[in-house]
């Protein structure tokens, strides 16, 4: 009968032995297995310099893309004039979304403008009429609030509101009203990523010694 290679005895790096219980640590996993790691190589991969906005920062492939939402390109016109696929487009998006903390393209667009890394649609600004309805100024900002969500193709709602901001989407509506100052940094509220910094994540407190004495061992 053949047996399968037996508990790993040094770190990946070789450097430290796991015969010496101050060189592990134990932890337990949500589907309830343990996990082990080495204690010297994790404290020293931690006491490098964290850098807590390189992850959380559109990349300039995700700026061009809300780039062209503001505009006024759907997503498939995006995908068309940047010549990548809707799915790809679709996942820098959902991408975008996490690092804003928002639930719609329209709020995406709004976090960009307020940070200047967009430019509004100033050409049809000058083209509005004087007067724009509230209700439709309200829905746009209940909407950068992810209050709400985005109005449906078949909406009786959403051609009512495109007409009167002289746009083709809820996106570039919100950089049409922007670039014509009725919305404002005091419209777009204040969001947090939904992605898990290094220094919020869980780290085990029990080592290899006081776990065995947990479990009931020597």
């Amino acid at each position: 009968m053949t047996r399968g290679r037996g508990p790993q005895q040094w770190c990946g790096k070789g450097l430290h032995s796991f015969d010496d219980p101050e060189n592990v640590y134990l932890s337990r996993e949500a589907n309830g297995r343990v996990k082990r790691a080495c204690r010297p190589c994790t404290r020293e991969r931690c006491r490098k310099p964290f850098r807590p906005y390189l992850n959380y920062r559109p990349t300039p492939q995700q700026l061009a893309i809300l780039q062209c939402l503001a505009d006024g390109l759907t997503v498939e016109e995006t995908a068309e004039h940047m010549q990548f696929s809707v799915a790809n487009i679709a996942g820098h998006l959902q991408s975008v979304h996490r690092k804003y903390g928002v639930k719609n393209h329209a709020a995406a667009v709004a976090q960009a403008l307020k940070r200047g890394l967009i430019r509004p649609d100033k050409a049809t600004a000058k083209r509005l009429p004087y007067r724009i309805p509230r209700k439709h100024v309200e829905a746009l900002r209940v909407l950068m609030r992810s209050e709400r969500m985005a109005y449906r193709p078949y909406d009786k709602r959403l051609p009512e509101l495109l007409d009167a901001c002289m746009s083709w989407t809820e996106a570039h509506a919100v950089s049409v009203l922007w670039a014509a100052g009725r919305l404002t940094n005091k419209d777009v509220p204040q969001t947090r990523n939904q992605y898990r910094r290094w220094s919020e994540r869980r780290k085990p407190k029990e080592d290899a010694a006081t776990w065995v004495q947990s479990m009931g061992g020597a």
